[in-house]
């Protein structure tokens, strides 16, 4: 399977899901192809019809949850111009991500 990739221009990421904050941040950013649950791509790239997991790869201490896994991109609704900010849909979800 083939993705055409939006890589964000920065080292640490911000995942918030607009209707409540909920998400996470960190320097970890992959999209996970959804038929395969296996990461695509490099760090820092998301692509329509995968998957985003955004975070730590390294377990936190005193903390409820290491990374945040949305549902699979649909639609990527806005896009910023040096691609610091995407707001994308997932089948139930609206996101919107940062890089810093």
């Amino acid at each position: 399977m083939s993705f055409d990739f939006i890589r964000l221009n920065g080292g640490r990421y911000r995942l918030r899901r607009d209707r409540d904050g909920a998400g996470d941040s960190g320097m970890m950013l992959n999209a996970i192809c959804a038929e395969t649950g296996k990461r695509v791509g490099e760090n820092g790239e998301i692509a329509v019809g995968c998957a985003v997991q955004c975070g730590t790869p390294f377990g936190r201490t005193m903390s409820d949850q290491d990374w945040w896994l949305t549902m699979p991109i649909t639609e990527i609704i806005e896009r910023s111009d040096e691609d610091k900010c995407i707001k994308f849909r997932t089948q139930n979800s609206t996101y919107t991500l940062t890089a810093f």
